[in-house]
Parts: structure tokens; C-alpha cells; sequence
């Protein structure tokens, strides 16, 4: 009998949502982040952060992400960030980039 360890191992599932926070994504990180998103267009990428200094918007969507989500406004803002980015919209108003 398999464990389900095991199971996952062989036939690992599709997250819906991945959810990452923009000091993962160093130079290096970001391209290898980019071909992951292209080639897993179904999942929905969103990024937060907490910080100044991150990416800016247009290299976030070129890179794959839907939307971004400040930490600081986060529990307030993650179910209508979700919800927008699954009907395709791109959602970055806690960006500073946005205006």
C-alpha cells in the first residue's frame, strides 16, 4: 500500500494559486520563476511584500504574476485580489507603481 507521500511524489498536483513573496525573487530567481510561469499559465501567481525596493509592475506581469498584495493590507485585500485575478484582470492597486 502507498503512502500518500509517495503518491504525491509520483503525480505531484497543480496548485491553484501560488503565492510568493518578492524576496524570493532575486535576479537570478526571477528568470528561472519567468519560464515556470509561462509554461503553468493555469496557475494564478501573485506577489506580496512588505518592502520598498521591489520589482516594478511591468516586470511582474512580464514575469508572469496576475497581482500583487502589500502584507500590510492583507487580510483585507487577498479574497478580492483572488477573486479579480481569476476572472483574468490584472490586480496591482497596493503596488507604488500604480496611479
Amino acid at each position: 500500500m502507498f503512502r500518500s507521500i509517495e503518491i504525491l511524489e509520483m503525480n505531484p498536483p497543480t496548485p491553484d494559486i501560488i503565492i510568493m513573496d518578492t524576496l524570493l525573487l532575486q535576479e537570478r530567481n526571477f528568470y528561472k520563476f519567468q519560464s515556470y510561469a509561462h509554461h503553468n499559465s493555469q496557475i494564478l501567481f501573485l506577489a506580496i511584500s512588505m518592502h520598498n525596493g521591489i520589482p516594478s509592475m511591468a516586470d511582474m506581469i512580464r514575469h508572469g504574476f496576475k497581482g500583487y498584495i502589500s502584507k500590510t493590507n492583507i487580510y483585507e485585500k487577498l479574497i478580492p485580489v483572488i477573486q479579480s485575478c481569476i476572472t483574468g484582470k490584472y490586480n496591482f492597486h497596493d503596488h507604488s507603481d500604480y496611479s
